[in-house]
Order: structure tokens, then sequence, then C-alpha cells
């Protein structure tokens, strides 16, 4: 008796992680395969769950677009320096938090609401601080990929800080023993916790890339999906999407989803070093 309840547990967590898997999988794995489907083939009554037939028809349109170029450049320099700028002022205070007790409750929660910040809320206030009438209108930021990289640096920051926070908080005293051991003082345990935490601080970087490349609300607010200028892969994703180009969209979006692979697969390898 006692077996067959084991056998029917096992039986359920394996079905539940199955579950799980192609539920998070099977959007991505779909909207991939489709973006190699012939344009009639997308809404077919007889949806197919391979690419036959199979074309690079869509790749090709997108990659010879005009602005394609600028697009991605711009998406890369938008997503690389708010992740960098929140990794410049959100990894330290990790470590310098976990020093003294994790900032305690309420400090932990102030930051870990920060998480679920709305992006177009993020979006809207820095329109209203860069605008002509804002109290920063004078350097004359809005609509251009720095008051991009401003905004989006905001939504990534409670990210890439919570994460050092969390990996940091479970070694504060390994770190201090191992100080001690080696002879060194109290105030040596902050700079060797930092450097203690690069695994953890690789896996905010990759969170933080990964936020700020998706992300579109706060772009297009403060951006304005200006071609050739701030319109970066995901604003371009909303256009084509409207304009019906759903093939085009779906490319696009491959092509972004790539880039967050390639980013975090070289991050882990950084991690692993």
């Amino acid at each position: 008796m006692r077996r067959a309840s084991r056998l029917l547990g096992r039986l359920f967590f394996y079905l539940l992680v199955v579950f799980v898997v192609v539920y998070s999988v099977f959007p991505f794995y779909w909207a991939v395969i489709s973006s190699f489907k012939p344009s009639d083939a997308l809404f077919s009554p007889d949806p197919s769950f391979l690419p036959v037939p199979f074309t690079l028809e869509h790749y090709e349109n997108v990659f010879l677009q005009a602005n394609f170029g600028r697009n991605l450049l711009n998406s890369l320099i938008v997503a690389g320096g708010a992740t960098l700028l929140a990794a410049l002022f959100g990894a330290p205070p990790g470590p310098w938090l976990a020093l003294r007790g994790g900032g305690g409750v309420w400090g932990r929660a102030r930051l870990y609401s920060g998480l679920a910040l709305p992006s177009v809320v993020v979006g809207l206030l820095f329109y209203l601080l860069l605008s002509r009438s804002g109290p920063l209108g004078f350097l004359n930021l809005l609509y251009t990929p720095w008051a991009m990289v401003l905004a989006e640096a905001t939504l990534a920051f409670p990210l890439i800080a919570a994460f050092v926070l969390s990996g940091a908080r479970g070694r504060v005293e390994e770190v201090r023993l191992l100080v001690r051991s080696l002879g060194g003082k109290e105030r040596h345990v902050l700079p060797t916790l930092l450097a203690e935490s690069r695994r953890t601080l690789a896996a905010a970087l990759a969170a933080g890339f990964g936020g700020a490349i998706s992300e579109v609300g706060a772009a297009t607010l403060v951006g304005g999906d200006i071609r050739h200028h701030t319109r970066v892969l995901t604003t371009a994703i909303v256009v084509e999407t409207r304009m019906g180009e759903l093939h085009a969209a779906l490319a696009l979006g491959a092509v972004l989803l790539g880039i967050a692979l390639l980013v975090t697969a070289f991050l882990v390898i950084l991690e692993r070093e």
C-alpha cells in the first residue's frame, strides 16, 4: 500500500513537471516554428507542429529591411546600457545590506516591491521628468535612446539588487570567517563578499538584461518609437503586428529571443570561470 502511494506520488510529480515544461516552452516553440512557415500556413485550419513547408523568406525580408540594423543596434545599446547602469548602482548595496542583516524586513519589502514596478508607470514618470515642462527638461533627453536607458535602468535596478542581496545574505558568516582566518579586518569583509557574489551577479545581469531588452512600455513612452532613431526590436514587433505582418513580427521575436539566449550563455560562461 505504501509502495503504491509512493509510485502514485512520483507519477503525479513527473506529470506536473511535464505539464509545467510544456506550458512554459510550447508557446516559444510554436512562435519559432511559425516564423519558418509560409504566410498562408499561419491561419491554416489544419495547424502543423512542424515547419512544413520550410521557408526563410520572412527572415530574409526582415534582415533586408533598411531599419533592421538600426533597430537591432538600438536594442543592444539601450538594454546593455540600462543593465550596466543598474548594476553599477544595484550590485554594491546588496552585500552592504547583507552585512547589516539584509536591511530588515521593511527594507527588503521595499526593495522586493520594486520588482513589481509597472514599466508603463516608470515610463510615464520619466516622461514627466524629461518633458520640456519637467524639472529635467533642459537636458533634452526625451525621445532619445538615453531616456530609454534611464527608464529601463530604473526597472532593472531592483531586480539586480534583489538578486545580489539574496545571494550575499547566505554567505555573510562564511566570508567573515574566511577573512578573519586570513588575518583580515572587518573592513575587508565587504569587498570580499562582493567578489564572492560574482556568480549571483552573473545571474542578476542576465535577468536585468533580459528584462531590459524585452521591455516595450517605458521604451515607447520616453523613446517615442521614432523610426531610424529610437525604434527597438520590441517596438518594431508591435508595429509589425498592428500592420498585420505577423510573420515579420514572429521573425523579429525569434531574433530577440536568440539575442537573449546568447547573452545569457555568455554570462553563464563567465560565471564558470
